[in-house]
Parts: C-alpha cells; structure tokens; sequence
C-alpha cells in the first residue's frame, strides 16, 4: 500500500503536468486571438475538478494576459458559480446556465451574490434546452428520451428570459446550440436537439432580442 504523503504527491504532480501541457495549449489560442483582435477569451470551460487549483488558475490566466490584450473569462459549470474563488483574475464572470426551468430564480439568487461580491460583467456562456417532452426539468441531460415537443423547448426559453430579464446583472447569453450543418426546416417539428432552427423557440429568441436592441 502507498504512503499517504507518496499519494499526495502523486496527485500534486499530475496536476502539475497538467497544468503544463494545457498552459502551451491555451497559449498557443491566445496568441489567435491576440492575432485577430478577438475582443473576449475563454480560459476554459467547465473544469469542475480543476476550478480548486486556484493557485495554478492565477497563474496561467498571467500568462495568457502576457500574449493577449482583450478581455479574459472563465466559463464555469452550472452550479458552481459560487465555487470559483479566483473570478477576481478574470474581466468577465460565465456560466453555463442549464438549470430546470423551476429553479431559475433560486439559481440566479445564488449567481447575483457571486456578481456582487466580484462586481464584474456576468453572462450565460451557454444556455438552451433540448425540444423534448421533460426536457425543460433536466435541459443538461442531452440522452433524455422524451418525445420530440418544440413547446416545450420554447416554454423553457420563456422561463429563462423571463427570470433573467429581472435581473440586470445578467447582459446575455450564448444560446446552445446552432451548428452549421442544419436539418430540413420541414423536419424540425420532429428534431430532440437543442437548435431552435425553424422551431417555437426561435420565433421567441429572435422576439427576445429584438426587444432588446430597440
């Protein structure tokens, strides 16, 4: 049997070498976007056991501003908002916000606490819901079997948009997901997947913005 402390170190040191190897990797998409003027970089996303390394988080986000100007996040898993201890590091707080749509504004009062004590810019970096039958109770489950239902897709972005809409601490979303091959547009009464093309919730989307840009 290993020693308590060989274990320790064994973790410490895969770490390490991670840590290493997604540094070059990461280093290597800021110099792109340096390149190209992106305005805004993604550190990563959804790392829930690596968001603790807050130490190694601190660091490699110094080294990415040494090569990229623009402004930086880090895109959190739902639900860990409040876990993240080092939103200080970044420019912009985000999330991917795929809660049941019951659980919006339990969800977002623990979210605004987060924005509060960090005053930073916070938005959805991912949100959706897949346009199935039971889908809106569990929007992050993509093997759900529900029957195809564009309502309640749709009924789930109303509940989202509605709830975030009282908070203005929430300035968008990065809506999943519109890929760049498209279904028939005939076909999407019977499409499960989370595109809103040619769906209910489309109709609502382009609504929601339109709105807001005016």
């Amino acid at each position: 049997m290993k020693r308590w402390d060989d274990y320790i170190c064994g973790m410490t040191c895969g770490w390490t070498e991670w840590f290493a190897s997604y540094t070059g990797f990461i280093l290597h998409y800021a110099r792109l976007a340096q390149e190209l003027s992106c305005e805004l970089f993604c550190v990563g996303c959804e790392m829930v056991q690596a968001d603790r390394r807050e130490a190694q988080w601190r660091e490699l986000i110094s080294k990415v501003r040494s090569v990229y100007n623009g402004s930086l996040t880090y895109n959190c898993d739902k639900y860990q908002e409040d876990r993240v201890l080092w939103w200080d590091a970044v420019d912009v707080i985000t999330a991917s916000g795929y809660y049941p749509h019951d659980l919006w504004e339990r969800e977002l009062d623990r979210i605004e606490s987060v924005v509060r004590r960090f005053a930073k810019p916070f938005f959805f970096m991912e949100a959706g819901c897949p346009s199935r039958v039971g889908s809106p109770d569990r929007p992050n489950d993509w093997t759900f079997g529900g029957a195809a239902s564009m309502e309640a897709q749709d009924a789930y972005y109303g509940k989202m948009f509605d709830a975030c809409d009282r908070r203005s601490w929430v300035a968008g979303f990065a809506l999943w997901d519109w890929p760049a091959n498209l279904y028939d547009a005939a076909e999407a009464a019977s499409n499960r997947d989370y595109c809103p093309y040619g769906k209910l919730a489309e109709v609502r989307i382009r609504s929601h913005y339109r709105d807001h840009v005016q």
